[in-house]
């Protein structure tokens, strides 16, 4: 049984991008403190969003040991466990031009100047995208610090691109340093789960085993006192439902 928690965060134009993965990394600090009350296991913390959600849910589990998201709880442990994202927003502040004028004018908001102070020399076209942050981290690093993900995308997404995310599910598996799942659903379009149907009871019981697996792993390595993640899983797996 999984307990789960639907969070809010703050939305743009009231707040800028950086405020949002904050209010993530907030929540991930009261599940971590909370979330035995309700009966859940505060130390596997999974973390999943669609689409805005998706890359917001993407970079804070490649960011957890970033302080510089952590303003007033910078010694807390953000870190997650395993990341579902599902038509995450990836790669688009370099694949598409206009695109990324608008996000980096609307929804960002920070300068380049701001960037490279607030986090050590990284301009913000880096750290603003989970797919360019991603190529920033080198190798070893993301077997150690890095979640296992899983992510499920549609085929026939006009919102989110396929070839994108695609490209994002290639460069986590490089050198298998990150487990990674990936479900590509045919025929789905953005926001496929918000009727429910076939395809979607198929999505999510495929979802629900991804996430059964990941935590069956993540106990065993638990009880023989191994900490960090494994990276064994071979090739990133590509299924139907």
């Amino acid at each position: 049984n999984w307990v789960v928690l639907n969070i809010n965060y703050r939305l743009a134009p009231r707040v800028r991008l950086f405020d949002m993965i904050v209010d993530i990394k907030r929540v991930i600090r009261w599940a971590k403190k909370n979330s035995h009350i309700h009966g859940g296991n505060p130390e596997f913390i999974a973390i999943s969003g669609g689409s805005a959600g998706g890359n917001l849910c993407a970079l804070a589990a490649l960011t957890s040991a970033w302080p510089q998201f952590q303003p007033g709880f910078e010694e807390v442990d953000t870190e997650v466990q395993a990341c579902l994202p599902i038509y995450p927003a990836v790669g688009y502040v370099w694949a598409n031009l206009a695109w990324s004028r608008w996000f980096l004018e609307s929804i960002v908001k920070m300068t380049d100047k701001e960037s490279i102070i607030r986090f050590s020399g990284m301009g913000v076209k880096t750290w603003c995208d989970p797919m360019s942050l991603l190529t920033e981290i080198p190798v070893l690093d993301r077997q150690q610090k890095l979640p296992p993900f899983f992510i499920v995308q549609g085929t026939y997404d006009n919102v989110v691109s396929p070839e994108l995310v695609r490209a994002f599910v290639t460069e986590l598996s490089r050198e298998n340093a990150v487990s990674v799942g990936y479900l590509e659903v045919p025929g789905a379009h953005h926001a496929f789960d918000v009727a429910i149907g076939p395809t979607l009871m198929q999505v999510l019981r495929s979802c629900e085993r991804a996430m059964d697996s990941v935590y069956n792993e993540w106990a065993m390595r638990m009880a023989d006192g191994a900490g960090g993640f494994a990276s064994d899983e071979g090739e990133a797996s590509k299924a139907t439902p």
